[in-house]
Order: structure tokens, then C-alpha cells, then sequence
């Protein structure tokens, strides 16, 4: 007799990578097999199922609750056999709305919003589970929650971070190193709730710092807008299923993408497969998004959705400390020589109203409120000869309307400082100590407003 498997022990057969299948008997015995959508672990006793349609086997339930669902683990091609039993249909809680927010992102992201409705989430009580008998027995591999030794580790580098400076550098790296999240990015919102803007990102060919995603557009949008997690294990998988249920050929719709910006790009993988993108949120207020990304089908399982959230929690609590303590001096800056050798080469800056966009000798810099900053403190340096400054002098600026939020105008200074890293030789932001910063510019500056 086959030993009874653990649900907690299959989880990546409920990641949705292979589809599966329940096999259910009318009243008068007459079979039904089909392929379901989603397939969820509730707990170790217990599974729930979409119901959208009225269909077959829903019916075949209703008369006759015992049926059987077939699940398959990607990684090794087993298949197990469940034999369950249907207990009631839940409309509302934690299971039914897990379950509708995993089809609100697959309809959300192909077009499809209103066909995928959710009305309502089987709860099964699994009798029995057991591998395949068509297949060898083989040695079940036991997946569990884990990696809490590396969550302290991270936590504890992200805690002793003295400002957002070092916060999203340490949070992506260290991502990286000791989860293999490779590829991640950190955006938050603009002035407006409408935009976010890359502010940090790890692994990718070309930063995209200063990247803007509009709420509700892409996954990365979606996000923001509904400030709920989105985890996509198969971006190919989703589309057949949306391709299926909507009965279109596959040319007919293309894979899910970030919305780019046209100024500058997002940071790009080649061909995402599978995502993980999950709400900064501190005491109700959406402060960003961090999103991981692979090109390997089935690379985030419920584990690291574990393991994100907690981060992605973490990650948003330091945002809105540093936010809150940040150490200025009560005096503001006094005029400094400027300290930079400045050779004999001139740059013409262009500053344009319209959209407070900022170009240096036509390249484009920046625009909204950071090129406004840009534009505020240039002007300041050219005319002044002073270099130094302090954020509290930027935010008692009332030409720049600055938003109430206070981490705005630190997210915004670290964006300035990399996007002039990266397509700027002669002209550098460089923090001088907690709330203050200083311009180094080694060429004569032209600036132009229009």
C-alpha cells in the first residue's frame, strides 16, 4: 500500500506550471475528466479550486462530491493523484480572494478583464494523496518554508543602513547573493500617485534608473494600483490560458510587457518567464514597488512569496524610518568656494517648462520635479559660485512646490546622483554627510530655459 504523501511536501504542483486535471461522476456514474485553471493549496488537509463557469464537472459536484485531481511537480514530472471530497464554495476570506486576484492578473494583463470573473472558490477536503500509480514510485522531495537564517542577515544589513543611499543598494544585493533573486529593481512614486520612477535596480545590462511605469499599465503598474502582490510563474502558460478561454488564435495576442517609458527604457530581460512583484507599503501609504525577475518558467514559488513579502514589509519600514529621521542641520548652507577644478570646456544645459525636462548639450537627463531640482540648484551654482547644499534648504524652496511626503525630495536626489553617474563625466552629486550635498562640475556651464 503506497504511503499517504503531505500536500506542504508537493507545493510546486500547485504552482499552475503543468495544468491539472479532476475527474468527476455524474449522479448515474458517467465520468467527466477536465483541466482546471488553478489549483490551490489551502493547508495540509484541504484545496480550493476556481469556480467561473458553470460547467460539467461543477454540476457532476453538486450531485456527487467525491472526485479525483491529478497534480504534476515541474521540477521532476511526478504526478500525484488527490482523492478529494467537496465541502462548500466560499465568496469571500483569504482563499477566494487569492484565488481572484491570480485571475484578475492573468485577465488585467491580456485584455481580458470580466471574461476570468471569479465566482466563487471550491474548498475540497483532500482525502488522500499518493503518487501516480502508472509511474516508479519516487522519493518525494520535501519542500518547506525556509531560509530564515538568510532573512536575518538580510534584515539585519538593511537595519543598519544610515540612509535610502545605501537602503536600496544593500536590498537588491543582497537579494541577489542570498536568494539568487538576480534581477530586481525598486521604483517609487512620483509626484503624482499616477507615475512611478525607477530609483534602484540589480543585474540588469542597463539600469534604467529615471524609467517611469504608469499605474494600472503592466505588471509593475498593476501593482501599484491595486497594491497587491503579482507572482507569474509562466508568462507563456498564462497566454494559452487566456488564448483558450477567449478561443484566438496565439498571433493574435502578444506576451504580457512592462510599460516602457519613451524616454528611458525600463531594465530589460531578453524573455521574462517569471515575475515577482510586490507593494512598499507603510501604515497604508504606498511608498513603492520592488519587483524580481527570470528568465526560467517557474523560478518564484510560494516560497518566495514568503520570503519577498517579508523583505518587501522590512524594506518599506526602513523606507518610512529613514524617511522620518533624517539627521539635517537646523542652519542652512552658507556660500562655499567651489572646490571643483574646472578646466576651460563649456556644456550647455536646456531647460524646457513645459515638462521640467533637463538636456546637457542634448543628451536627456531628467524631467519633473528631479529636473526641476537640477535646474533649481545649476542655477544656483552658476550664480552664487556656491556648491554646497542641504536638503532642508531644497524643501523650505517654495518656487519648487515640493509634495508633503519627506522621503520624496531623498528618492529624488538619488535618482539625480545616478542618472548624472551614468550620462554625465563632468558634473556629480556627492552626499557630504547626513542631509547635505555638495555639486562637483569641472566644465563652465551655458544654461538656456525655454
Amino acid at each position: 500500500m503506497q504511503q499517504n504523501i503531505q500536500l506542504q511536501h508537493i507545493l510546486p504542483c500547485f504552482e499552475g506550471m503543468i495544468p491539472s486535471t479532476i475527474a468527476t461522476c455524474a449522479s448515474d456514474g458517467t465520468p467527466n475528466i477536465t483541466y482546471l485553471s488553478a489549483v490551490s493549496y489551502v493547508d495540509q488537509n484541504h484545496i480550493a479550486l476556481s469556480f467561473q463557469f458553470f460547467n460539467k464537472s461543477r454540476a457532476n459536484i453538486l450531485e456527487n462530491p467525491m472526485a479525483q485531481v491529478m497534480v504534476v511537480d515541474p521540477q521532476s514530472m511526478a504526478q500525484y493523484l488527490l482523492q478529494v471530497q467537496y465541502l462548500r464554495t466560499e465568496t469571500l476570506g483569504e482563499v477566494f480572494n487569492k484565488l481572484k486576484n491570480t485571475l484578475d492578473n492573468i485577465a488585467e494583463m491580456t485584455g481580458m478583464t470580466g471574461i476570468f470573473k471569479l465566482q466563487g472558490a471550491d474548498i475540497y477536503k483532500v482525502l488522500q494523496c499518493q503518487a501516480s500509480p502508472t509511474e516508479e514510485p519516487a522519493e518525494v522531495q520535501k519542500y518547506q518554508i525556509g531560509h530564515l537564517d538568510a532573512l536575518a542577515n538580510l534584515s539585519q544589513k538593511m537595519a543598519n543602513c544610515g540612509s535610502l543611499d545605501q537602503l536600496f543598494p544593500t536590498c537588491l544585493k543582497g537579494m541577489a547573493q542570498l536568494f539568487n533573486y538576480d534581477n530586481g529593481m525598486i521604483l517609487i512614486p512620483s509626484e503624482t500617485p499616477e507615475q512611478l520612477f525607477t530609483v534602484a535596480s540589480h543585474g540588469y545590462h542597463d539600469s534604467g534608473v529615471g524609467s517611469e511605469v504608469t499605474a494600472g499599465e503592466g505588471v509593475l503598474g498593476l501593482v501599484a494600483q491595486k497594491q497587491r502582490l503579482v507572482r507569474i510563474t509562466h508568462f507563456a502558460r498564462d497566454q494559452r490560458f487566456a488564448n483558450a478561454v477567449h478561443n484566438t488564435p496565439q498571433a493574435e495576442l502578444t506576451p504580457p510587457a512592462i510599460t516602457q517609458n519613451k524616454d528611458i527604457p525600463l531594465p530589460e530581460m531578453a524573455d521574462v518567464q517569471s515575475q515577482l512583484a510586490i507593494p512598499l507599503i507603510s501604515q497604508g501609504n504606498l511608498l513603492g514597488v520592488i519587483c524580481m525577475e527570470s528568465e526560467l518558467p517557474g523560478r518564484f514559488v510560494i516560497e518566495d512569496e514568503y520570503v519577498g513579502t517579508v523583505l518587501a514589509n522590512h524594506l518599506a519600514t526602513c523606507m518610512a524610518l529613514l524617511s522620518t529621521e533624517d539627521g539635517e542641520s537646523a542652519n542652512l548652507s552658507t556660500a562655499t568656494s567651489i572646490q571643483s577644478q574646472v578646466d576651460n570646456s563649456s556644456a550647455r544645459i536646456k531647460y524646457y517648462l513645459e515638462d521640467k525636462s533637463l538636456f546637457i548639450d542634448d543628451d536627456y537627463i531628467i524631467k519633473g520635479l528631479p529636473g526641476q531640482i537640477l535646474w533649481k540648484l545649476l542655477q544656483t551654482y552658476t550664480s552664487e559660485g556656491r556648491s554646497d547644499f542641504s536638503n532642508r534648504e531644497i524643501r523650505l524652496d517654495r518656487s519648487l512646490n515640493l509634495p508633503p511626503v519627506k522621503d520624496n525630495l531623498e528618492t529624488r536626489l538619488i535618482l539625480l546622483r545616478q542618472r548624472l553617474l551614468e550620462r554625465c563625466s563632468f558634473m556629480q552629486i556627492e552626499k557630504t554627510g547626513r542631509g547635505q550635498f555638495s555639486l562637483r562640475i569641472t566644465k563652465k556651464l551655458l544654461l538656456s530655459e525655454y
